[in-house]
């Protein structure tokens, strides 16, 4: 019952309701947060089936021929080179943006513990 009538653990009804509600909406941004990185690891940051669109570059010319010499696959090269840097950047970007609310999750595992503290085997 809600009002402060009833107690569990010498708190009253409204604060449990209080602390669930806010830790529930602190592990609901985690989650999101988790789902957005994963996204960006899984390499879900732009999409794969485009068209290939002809691009001019600078290269330096003796790199060039060697990698021709060799049978290396510049567009193929240069476009994995660049998921890895985009990924790279991505994944800064994200944990700059994040980093309150990674913070403030180790903060609450800290005093807290975490939810599956009885159930691991580890």
């Amino acid at each position: 019952m809600l009002g402060g009538q009833k107690h569990f653990l010498n708190f009253t009804s409204d604060a449990v309701v209080k602390y669930i509600v806010k830790a529930y909406t602190k592990f609901m941004r985690i989650i999101n947060a988790h789902v957005q990185f994963m996204e960006i690891s899984m390499g879900n940051y732009f999409d794969t089936t485009a068209s290939k669109k002809p691009t001019n570059l600078s290269v330096n010319r003796d790199l060039l021929e060697t990698a021709k010499k060799l049978n290396i696959n510049i567009s193929a090269t240069l476009e994995e080179a660049l998921v890895s840097k985009v990924r790279q950047y991505m994944t800064t970007e994200w944990l700059e943006e994040n980093k309150a609310s990674i913070g403030a999750y180790n903060q609450f595992v800290e005093q807290n513990g975490v939810f599956s503290e009885g159930l691991r085997k580890f």
